[in-house]
């Protein structure tokens, strides 16, 4: 299929901000969030195909980590607080940095939390949802929370999907910007 345009979506992650992978796994999560987003680049760009293939790497609000202004804006200083949040900066830049060198389509998405049914039980809402079903089975009493003061912003996978495809096609290429229910290309 010579000349036709290939879609790749890096949206592979050690998420979490918290806990073990991030914070006691710095490392490993370098190498899958930050380094791993190189290896695709570079893979697209040795093999010749910086003209064909469409990148988009989905990237974190947790770029933003210690926040400078709420809400964020396109404009707002990244400032992770996190392993996690500082390689998938790395990410972002280096994917930046091959749009530029490689004149290629790469482009940024910075997604915020968004629920599935699919979704990990180690994230807030399934820690919760787990957590009321075992009380009403009467298998626990209580539960807890972490901080109870973080303010977040929710959207559905489905609806992220659709937009990073709609990123990808379009004809020019930078990163992904919008709000809770909007996206385009810069």
């Amino acid at each position: 299929m010579l000349g036709a345009d290939y879609s790749q979506m890096e949206q592979g992650a050690a998420a979490g901000v918290g806990g073990k992978i991030s914070f006691e796994l710095a490392e490993y999560t370098a190498n899958v969030d930050g380094v791993g987003t190189l290896r695709l680049l570079d893979a697209v760009k040795t093999c010749g195909l910086t003209n064909t293939v469409k990148f988009y790497q989905a990237s974190t609000s947790e770029l933003f980590g210690k926040v400078q202004e709420i809400p964020q804006t396109e404009t707002t200083p990244f400032y992770p607080r996190s392993p996690y949040g500082a390689a998938k900066l790395y990410a972002y830049w280096i994917v930046v940095n091959f749009r530029e060198a490689y004149n290629m389509f790469a482009v940024n998405g910075i997604l915020f939390n968004h629920e599935s049914p699919r979704r990990g039980s180690n994230f807030v809402t399934r820690k919760i949802t787990r957590s009321v079903a075992k009380i009403h089975l009467g298998q626990l009493e209580c539960f807890c929370l972490g901080n109870l003061d973080s303010k977040r912003d929710w959207g559905h996978a489905k609806d992220y999907v659709e937009r990073t495809g709609k990123a990808q096609k379009k004809s020019k290429s930078g990163d992904v910007q919008g709000e809770v229910d909007t996206c385009a290309v810069a």
